[in-house]
């Protein structure tokens, strides 16, 4: 963006956020899908032949996957108005989207207090990991906890939505 990318998808009829989601599609990555999907089918084959349930893991770990995929695009779109205005584009994709990342991979019971209730509200990575892994291993949690996972990757795909319209309104180019 600080080399005048933005600029040219600005001036073109259709949504800059539309052409920046299709501009590098790499179908390399489709391998890595087939591989996650044959590790998945094995996994729920396994646990077919140990007689456990698999209904609701076959309908729930989809629903998962897509909203924390969600979750992580809103996270990462909601850092890029910021990059337009302060032009510090790793330094805010540390704060806001690795360290999260990394912070996913571990259960929030670890956090203290503060960290568990950012992870559930601000930067909301525990319905990454945490919500869905609670509710498929059966660890606890409320019967809505399903539900929660896809509504808050809903509403954080809307807030940054929101945010990366309002930060093209203000986005002033580099002159580069």
């Amino acid at each position: 963006m600080l080399q005048g990318e933005l600029d040219q998808l600005l001036i073109r009829p259709l949504s800059p956020l539309a052409l920046l989601l299709t501009r590098n599609l790499e179908l390399g990555r489709i391998g890595g899908i087939v591989q996650g999907l044959d590790v998945f089918g094995v996994a729920v084959a396994g646990l077919h032949a140990q007689g456990k349930p698999v209904w609701d893991v076959v309908l729930y770990a989809p629903v998962a996957l897509l909203s924390g995929s969600a979750i992580f695009f809103a996270l990462s779109l909601a850092t890029a108005p910021l990059c337009f205005w302060t032009h510090q584009t790793k330094d805010l994709q540390t704060f806001t989207l690795y360290a999260p990342a990394n912070a996913s991979n571990y259960p929030v019971s670890l956090y203290p207090g503060w960290l568990k209730g950012l992870f559930f509200s601000v930067i909301p990575v525990a319905f990454v990991n945490y919500v869905p892994m609670r509710y498929l291993l059966g660890k606890g949690g409320d019967w809505y906890d399903p539900l929660l996972t896809p509504l808050v990757a809903a509403a954080s795909v809307f807030v940054a939505v929101r945010f990366w319209n309002r930060g093209i309104r203000a986005y002033h180019s580099t002159g580069s």
